[in-house]
């Protein structure tokens, strides 16, 4: 018995056996994608604390699961908020500030949901930036589909010309220049996640400074600029 257990793989059957594991190794890798995502430093738990720190995307869920329970009555995690039609989410009171921080969860929430559990968290790099190209072509999205869709008509803010103030890379607001101070209409963009060559951006509507509607979105750079690819909520 034992000597048929006692051959030695002939070498060039190791070789064949070494390259189909690599193989399956390299198609694993391609399969499964990135193996981490960047936070932005303005992505936080409902503690403060920045969710990159956490190590890695299911820890981040669980730490949204803490904002969701503490705002959203009939919610206890992302699956849960997210299947929640738009403008049906109910806070513990109705103050329009807490609605906009229901939205803002629910934004970040949505950002999460492209991500697989078991993927890294890092910082942001220096490359990973809000740009003004980035703000105008959301503004530019922004008025197409207000032009072909009245829900978001009446929804988004779309002005085209505006001031472009930035308290830091990953953190600007575009501000109509009417005169005021604060402005009637601004609006600003917060770096939420970034991986490969994309970007996915927080937008908070502001009328005289105060938050209103919040929305999501999923910017693509390419060779000659970059597109809006995904807005979240979707309005019918």
């Amino acid at each position: 018995m034992s000597s048929i257990f006692s051959w030695t793989r002939p070498e060039s059957l190791n070789v064949l056996a070494a390259a189909m594991v690599a193989g399956c190794i390299s198609a694993s890798a391609t399969f499964a994608g990135p193996q981490s995502v960047r936070l932005g430093q303005h992505f936080r738990d409902v503690a403060g604390y920045q969710m990159h720190g956490f190590g890695n995307v299911a820890t981040v869920l669980e730490r949204q699961s803490l904002g969701v329970e503490a705002f959203v009555r009939e919610a206890r995690d992302c699956r849960d908020l997210l299947a929640i039609p738009q403008g049906k989410e109910h806070g513990y009171d109705t103050l329009r500030e807490t609605y906009a921080v229901i939205q803002s969860i629910k934004v970040e929430c949505w950002v999460m949901s492209h991500v697989d559990p078991g993927v890294l968290t890092t910082p942001t790099e220096a490359t990973d930036l809000i740009t003004p190209a980035m703000i105008r072509g959301i503004m530019a999205n922004a008025r197409n589909l207000s032009a072909a869709n009245e829900d978001w008509a009446k929804t988004l803010l779309d002005f085209s010309d505006g001031e472009i103030a930035c308290r830091d890379k990953e953190r600007c607001r575009l501000e109509r220049p009417d005169g005021k101070k604060p402005p009637e209409q601004s609006v600003g963009f917060e770096l939420v996640l970034a991986r490969g060559d994309e970007r996915f951006i927080r937008v908070i509507q502001m009328i005289y400074g105060r938050s209103g509607f919040v929305y999501g979105v999923r910017w693509r750079e390419a060779g000659g600029g970059g597109e809006v690819v995904a807005v979240f909520p979707e309005l019918q």
